[in-house]
This record gives structure tokens, sequence and C-alpha cells, in this order.
């Protein structure tokens, strides 16, 4: 299992601890946990944590991170409108 920081636009950070994050429908970031798991189909079985991936400015897994720092918010012209490519 591994513990990912995930850090809002707004500033705002959450660690979860979950073995993998997943991308569905392109719209949302879910983390799961796999223990014991019961529709091996369903991205959201399980599911530990699910965010907006708009509102997500980045994701890292914490056993990679070398340091960390007070964050401030992003500059709203900085942000990529729902309709992008970006895929986080």
């Amino acid at each position: 299992m591994s513990e990912f920081v995930v850090t809002f636009r707004s500033g705002r950070r959450y660690t979860i601890r979950a073995d993998r994050m997943v991308l569905i429908d392109g719209q949302y970031l879910g983390f799961v946990d796999d223990a014991g798991q019961h529709q091996p189909g369903d991205p959201l079985d399980n599911a530990v944590g699910l965010f907006e991936r708009s509102l997500v400015a980045t994701v890292i897994e914490k056993a990679h991170l070398l340091g960390e720092e007070k964050g401030d918010p992003v500059d709203p012209s900085y942000v990529v409108g729902g309709g992008s490519d970006v895929p986080f």
C-alpha cells in the first residue's frame, strides 16, 4: 500500500493511503484499496478517495517525495478548463 499526497489548486493537501490511483471517466481521480475487492471491473469498488481532477494540482506518491514546502493557491490564470486534454 502506498501513501499519495494530493494537493488541490486551493493549496489544501490530503494524504491518502491506497494501493493505486485510477482515472475514472476522464473526470475523477480515484484512490483504491485492492484488499478484499469484490467486483474487479468496478473502478469504485473499495475506493478510499475520489476527487474531481480539475480541482487537483498535483499527486505524488509519498515514498518518492524528497521534500515538502507549504504551498500557495495556484494563480487562476494557470488553471486549465474542464474541456482540457490534460490527463490529471
